[in-house]
């Protein structure tokens, strides 16, 4: 797939949201960028699940969140795009 996508006067792109989705980024998501020659690299800062499986638990790892609440609900968001796919 291929998008157009504007830089503003602050120097500023937002990335579709299909590509957010995809490649899980969520607000506040930080990405490594890199140049090669004309090209412009942005790829996820690898990461570590914030909500790990021990011993039948779940153990939540990473910074905090508000509330358990909060990083149940985005472990679920993403295993659900896993399941479904891109959306659009």
């Amino acid at each position: 797939m291929k998008w157009d996508v504007r830089v503003d006067a602050a120097g500023r792109i937002v990335l579709p949201q299909p590509v957010r989705r995809r490649i899980h980024l969520d607000r506040g998501a930080i990405l490594d960028l890199e140049i090669e020659e004309d090209a412009i690299i942005l790829r996820p800062r690898v990461h570590e699940p914030t909500l790990i499986e021990e011993k039948g638990l779940l153990v939540h790892e990473g910074k905090p969140y508000a509330t358990l609440e909060d990083a149940v609900d985005i472990v679920r968001a993403r295993r659900d795009a896993d399941t479904a796919g891109p959306v659009g």
